[in-house]
């Protein structure tokens, strides 16, 4: 029972961090963005660089080999749509 608990606390640790590295990488392109200048394809590229960096950290962090600490998949369609 209390293996549960630790899982879905783990869980929503780990969903929360994800939450808040987005917020940062947002935060930070919104004040890049009114101070642009330059190419908007450049823009734009870095900006996706960091969202893929905040995404993947998250899924490579949650897919563990087998026998090792309990696997906590966070799926990247849900990481995005947060």
């Amino acid at each position: 029972m209390g293996y549960i608990h630790i899982k879905t606390y783990v869980e929503k640790l780990r969903s929360l961090h994800v939450l808040r590295e987005a917020i940062k990488v947002s935060t930070a392109a919104v004040e890049e963005a009114f101070e642009f200048t330059g190419s908007i394809d450049e823009f734009t590229s870095r900006l996706q660089e960091r969202i893929l960096k905040v995404t993947d950290g998250a899924i490579g962090r949650a897919q563990e080999p087998e026998g090792q600490s309990p696997s906590l998949p966070i799926q990247r369609t849900m990481i995005r749509t947060c």
